[in-house]
């Protein structure tokens, strides 16, 4: 133990900014697991190991910058955004008008499937998919570890993604293009086909990137699809919780 935790005392003191808070994540969850159930510490060796191949296998940027994107209490997980506050500013927790035990949601571009495996429990099914393949890995093996059943994950990138479904929800946090260029799609496009997988009254969360309120074609882009989607809420994230939660536009709408 004492060799792992010097290694990752030297991965905080060399990184930069972002990689150091995720190596400082890292580290203080491999100190907290000696306190914790063996069964847990082999899920988070086994956790390692996925990341530890996604790094050399992964050519496209890694949003966890070296551990995890999004964290989860229930195992152990620190991320660089806190699920369970993204949870409430999404109006996701149990009683909230967006989100009841008879829906199904759809999460674009879950990441390691932290937040879909939260709002499992306050809704009837959740599919999530990312084009990552190691992350759609480390999400199923928490799903069974959690012993959730009403998720579904897959890889998939948005355009490859195919369903005979309507979703009362659909998440699309800062996927309407993305920074390792996987996702760049016509806006226009991008939201005419959420909405044909959106059912009538069916309501969309969209999230910007960092920084992104402040642009002016973002908010034409959304006005502009009004025929698709009304927008019932809006809000600027100005959070010190995180420098990936600050500065951030989240909008409710509504499909027409």
């Amino acid at each position: 133990m004492a060799r792992n935790l010097l290694s990752l005392l030297c991965g905080v003191i060399k990184n930069k900014k972002a990689r150091r808070l995720s190596a400082i994540n890292e580290m203080l969850d491999y100190i907290s697991l000696k306190h914790k159930d063996q069964k847990l510490s082999a899920l988070h060796t086994e956790l390692r190991s996925i990341l530890a191949e996604s790094k050399k296998k992964w050519p496209h940027y890694d949003y966890g910058e070296g551990y995890f994107y999004q964290s989860c209490p229930a195992l152990s997980i620190r991320g660089l955004r806190d699920t369970g506050f993204r949870y409430d500013l999404y109006n996701l927790a149990c009683g909230q008008p967006i989100l009841n035990k008879d829906m199904d949601v759809l999460d674009i571009g879950c990441n390691a499937g932290l937040l879909s495996l939260m709002m499992a429990k306050n809704c009837r099914h959740v599919d999530a998919f990312d084009n990552n393949p190691f992350l759609i890995r480390i999400a199923e093996r928490c799903r069974v570890f959690l012993r959730v059943e009403n998720v579904s994950f897959s890889c998939s990138h948005f355009d490859d993604f195919r369903t005979n479904s309507k979703y009362s929800l659909v998440l699309s946090l800062a996927n309407h293009y993305t920074f390792d260029r996987n996702m760049r799609p016509d806006f226009r496009v991008y939201m005419e086909r959420i909405r044909s997988i959106v059912e009538d009254g069916g309501r969309l969360i969209f999230e910007s990137h960092p920084g992104e309120y402040k642009d002016e074609i973002l908010k034409r882009n959304l006005e502009s699809a009004g025929d698709l989607f009304k927008i019932e809420s809006e809000q600027i994230v100005s959070t010190l919780r995180s420098i990936y939660d600050t500065n951030r536009l989240v909008v409710c709408l509504k499909a027409v």
